[in-house]
């Protein structure tokens, strides 16, 4: 059938502006939050394309905001099948950079942090969050039956190992932070 990635849904927190101490604790209120924008989430493209008449992989990051995405679609699709908490599937390590004297909305935070990351940390760390990636889709796609519901920065990664194998995006779905892709492998 298809391999469908889910990203969370948006976590509920403050999204006013702030500074940069402020933002520090808005990203533990991020990764620690206990609910997300149920309004976001939408069942409609995973319901069409995994056969929930065959065994289904569900893979899921440990992370709160993935954990209760999982929850949540599982419950709208009648999912009687375990999750699989994977700490693969974590999000890439995100620290907010200090920079004085400014105040802006977290999600603005978050961007520039991972600006950072990716111009400090890329080179040095793509290898071994590619071969991560690569494991994590060579463990289900003999199945081809799966739901992985991870990050959004993680997703990129994803796509690149599934791409290698022979995979193609065909469908998504996206809002607020919530996105939804299926992926089909082209015989």
């Amino acid at each position: 059938m298809a391999i469908v990635i889910v990203r969370h849904a948006t976590p509920k927190i403050n999204y006013q502006r702030c500074n940069y101490k402020e933002a520090v604790s808005r990203l533990t209120d991020y990764n620690l939050s206990k609910l997300v924008a149920e309004d976001e989430i939408s069942v409609d493209l995973i319901k069409e394309n995994i056969d929930f008449k065959r065994d289904i992989d569900v893979l899921c990051s440990p992370k709160n905001r993935a954990i209760l995405t999982h929850d949540i679609i599982s419950n709208e699709l009648k999912i009687d099948k375990k999750m699989s908490i994977n700490d693969e599937l974590d999000e890439i390590p995100l620290s907010i950079i200090n920079i004085p004297l400014i105040r802006i909305k977290p999600t603005s935070w978050f961007l520039i942090s991972r600006l950072k990351w990716i111009f400090l940390n890329y080179i040095k760390d793509r290898n071994k969050i590619n071969k991560k990636c690569k494991s994590i889709v060579d463990s289900i796609k003999e199945n081809n039956n799966a739901i992985i519901i991870s990050h959004g920065f993680l997703r990129l990664f994803l796509r690149k190992a599934l791409k290698k194998d022979g995979y193609i995006r065909f469908k998504s779905y996206k809002n607020g932070c919530f996105c939804v892709e299926v992926w089909e492998y082209e015989k």
